[in-house]
């Protein structure tokens, strides 16, 4: 979609991006092809095709900024999964320290405590 944006707004001016003999083919699929390529390039900063007219500049510009908000939400995504990962990792552990504990301080049998611990760790994996 960023593409098919891109090459109207190149096409549509005199001196638009689009009208470079560089980029100014019969070749639909190419041209189709170096906007995606634009597009793409814009979400870590690849300046394939410079902005030549205000309209094209303003339009960069907004699409950087779109790709820094995107980029910046699936980070925060990323970070908030793991963390919710390590807290639930880090309450199976204390849980698990709690009945070695209890097993331990009520004496009971090292084979049994063995059976427990496998149980409980297979209904944890069930979940």
């Amino acid at each position: 979609f960023l593409g098919c944006l891109w090459y109207g707004l190149g096409s549509v001016a005199e001196d638009g991006w689009a009208q470079d003999p560089q980029f100014k083919t019969d070749d639909i699929l190419d041209r189709y092809l170096v906007s995606v390529h634009w597009a793409l390039g814009q979400f870590h900063g690849e300046e394939l095709i410079v902005a030549r007219t205000q309209y094209e500049r303003m339009f960069t510009v907004a699409v950087l900024f779109f790709a820094l908000a995107l980029v910046s939400s699936f980070l925060s995504s990323v970070t908030s999964l793991m963390m919710q990962l390590q807290s639930l990792s880090r309450e199976r552990t204390r849980k698990m320290h709690a009945l070695h504990g209890y097993l331990h301080q009520h004496s009971i049998s090292s084979q049994l405590s063995v059976r427990v611990k496998k149980y409980v760790l297979e209904q944890v994996e069930l979940r």
